[in-house]
């Protein structure tokens, strides 16, 4: 608790940090109002929604950086004793590691809320009508439907949006709602595992840290150049690359980030 709570007042010291939370709430709130009341119109809610989606993955790598740095390479004397003191490698770094990510947390949840909210007004006005199995096409919008095929789970998978309520019982649709909500936690995990990663390596030297961690952006590369790559199947395949394609995104970050975190302890333990 000691190790957490001096974290956490790392990271949220000084008014900007606060400053940005305020902010980002504050949006969220007035949106909220007026759509409580029908008063947001159609292309204010369809901005929303595709900013918030790409805010969400824009964000996360400056937000957990920025907080790993405070919490974990930017150490004096004090935190230098840490790696003498009889404590485990987890006992040190999962207190640091859960204050960043709910430091994380706190400023992607209104973003959240507002994708969800948005969503619903989104979907009655432009869904698209699905023809057959084989329709890719979630919105009719071309712009709307390829950020949001490429960014979430549950809207690439439109069959989930459009079906009716009586296929919601279905084990499969949530099977796929699991998946996507596994997505969304992974796109703050894997930086998070990454970044700590890294800063254990070069403590007290920012600058060597920074670079190290730009270069996570390798792993979402990889997750989404494999799923284009399983678009080479043919119709004949079509259920087999859809589901390689949801196992895919849904669960390439949590099983990065878990390879990445047990590398972090076996480099933590390797103390004097």
């Amino acid at each position: 608790m000691a190790i957490f709570n001096y974290a956490y007042r790392r990271i949220w010291a000084g008014s900007a940090a606060s400053f940005l939370e305020i902010f980002i709430w504050s949006i969220f709130a007035l949106y909220l109002g007026f759509w409580c009341f029908k008063l947001v119109p159609y292309r204010v809610e369809y901005w929303l929604f595709l900013s918030a989606e790409v805010l969400i993955p824009g964000l996360t790598p400056f937000i957990i950086g920025i907080a790993i740095f405070k919490t974990h390479v930017n150490v004096g004397t004090a935190d230098e004793s840490l790696k003498s003191v009889p404590l485990k490698a987890i006992q040190v770094l999962g207190p640091r590691m859960l204050a960043v990510f709910l430091t994380w947390v706190r400023y992607m949840l209104p973003l959240v809320l507002i994708v969800v909210v948005s969503e619903i007004s989104v979907i009655n006005v432009d869904s698209a009508f699905y023809v057959n199995s084989l329709n890719s096409l979630i919105f009719q919008d071309p712009l709307l439907d390829k950020i949001t095929s490429i960014l979430y789970m549950h809207a690439n998978l439109g069959k989930i949006i459009l079906y009716k309520s009586e296929y919601f019982i279905k084990p499969w649709i949530f099977e796929r709602y699991l998946l996507g909500i596994a997505q969304i936690i992974g796109w703050g995990l894997l930086p998070l595992t990454w970044g700590f990663l890294w800063a254990s390596v070069f403590q007290r030297r920012g600058g060597i840290f920074i670079l190290a961690f730009i270069a996570y952006l390798i792993f979402p590369a990889i997750i989404f150049l494999a799923t284009y790559q399983i678009r080479s199947f043919t119709y004949s395949y079509y259920d087999i690359a859809d589901n390689m394609k949801a196992y895919m995104l849904g669960l390439g970050g949590p099983v990065f980030s878990a390879i990445l975190f047990l590398l972090t302890l076996l480099i933590w333990q390797k103390r004097s």
